[in-house]
């Protein structure tokens, strides 16, 4: 049989799932909401974006052997 001290903190963990789930729910819908909403867009590189995926390409032009021209 369970005890009354086993039964407390099995309602305890519960009750903070079922909190924690609502506020990432919450959260989330915000989010969502507030970012289709949202006026700035970021123009998009080659890999997403366009610093990393500009400075991917540039770095593994230099590891093949054929560097980009700059002028």
């Amino acid at each position: 049989m369970i005890k009354v001290k086993e039964q407390m903190a099995l309602i305890s963990c519960l009750i903070l799932t079922l909190i924690l789930s609502i506020v990432v729910s919450i959260f989330v819908v915000v989010y969502k909401h507030l970012s289709l909403y949202s006026t700035a867009k970021v123009p998009q590189g080659t890999f997403g974006l366009p610093i990393i995926g500009e400075t991917i390409q540039f770095l593994s032009g230099g590891w093949k052997g054929r560097p980009q021209r700059f002028m």
